[in-house]
């Protein structure tokens, strides 16, 4: 009897661990998974955020026991220069998705249709422009409801110009081909005469924005930065601005997307010059 008992009992520690039950080579148990909602948490708060670092991934939980309902991350950018984060949510076991939000240091929600939402098994891929060091949050909640999830983060330096002082000097005459890569990219280009003479600068949106509200602004600077020309632009339309200019002065042109700012409504757009005297 006590024989019949231990084997029951191995049995049925080998169905929950996983392994083979001795004496039966042919029959092999699986583990089973389970989440421990109630697993204790100390993430609670933006203050006790838990770090998320660079190619790397977390996993969270939460019970519909939970006082406080949501779970808190951070991550910080590692270059000395802006990066692009790409965050990818999945939802792994409970009842229903879990709900997600970003937020700055200072504990304001980052603003974008992107930055807050819910997201499911099928996971969901979010970038989130950083300036050099900086650090974000992450809140995920799903009050009174079991939910499990998981988190993964790579962080890639863009050396793409985003202001004045970073912008990069291009010869005119020579066509500009640009991206928007995430919501809140801003682009900054600083043009140098070849030549004096009459400078037309167009810019072209190729394929920023899908709805009304999406579009491509854009801005045309002298060389004192003082700005001469601005328009908002629909998908495949194109502005321009003509400015003197004398050989080796230059002019700054500054694109950023208008409006809903939504990832799938990012996208390409051309700049070109052409001096004539």
């Amino acid at each position: 009897m006590k024989k019949k008992v231990l084997g029951l009992a191995l049995a049925l520690s080998l169905a929950i661990t996983g392994g083979t039950v001795a004496g039966n080579d042919s029959l092999t148990v699986k583990a089973a998974v389970v989440k421990n909602f109630d697993s204790p948490a100390t993430n609670i708060s933006i203050a006790t955020a838990e770090t998320i670092e660079n190619n790397s991934f977390k996993e969270g939980s939460i019970s519909k026991k939970d006082a406080y309902g949501a779970r808190w991350y951070k991550f910080t950018n590692p270059y000395n220069t802006v990066a692009v984060a790409d965050v990818t949510f999945s939802h792994t076991g409970g009842d229903v998705w879990p709900g997600y939000a970003f937020y700055s240091k200072n504990g304001k929600a980052v603003e974008g249709l992107d930055y807050s939402g819910y997201f499911t098994g099928d996971g969901l891929s979010i970038k989130v422009g950083l300036e050099a060091g900086e650090t974000k949050y992450i809140k995920v909640d799903k009050p009174d409801w079991n939910a499990a999830w998981m988190i993964s983060l790579s962080i890639q330096a863009n050396d793409e110009a985003n202001d004045f002082k970073t912008a990069k000097t291009v010869k005119s005459g020579k066509r500009i081909y640009g991206k928007l890569d995430y919501a809140g990219d801003v682009d900054v280009f600083k043009i140098k005469a070849k030549k004096s003479g009459k400078m037309t600068i167009k810019v072209t949106n190729n394929d920023v924005g899908e709805d009304l509200f999406s579009k491509l602004d854009y801005t045309i600077y002298n060389k004192s930065r003082v700005a001469k020309a601005s328009d908002t632009l629909k998908k495949t339309v194109t502005g321009k601005k003509a400015l003197r200019v004398k050989k080796g002065q230059v002019v700054y042109v500054k694109v950023n997307m208008h409006g809903v700012l939504r990832q799938d409504r990012l996208g390409e757009y051309t700049i070109s010059t052409k001096i004539k005297k």
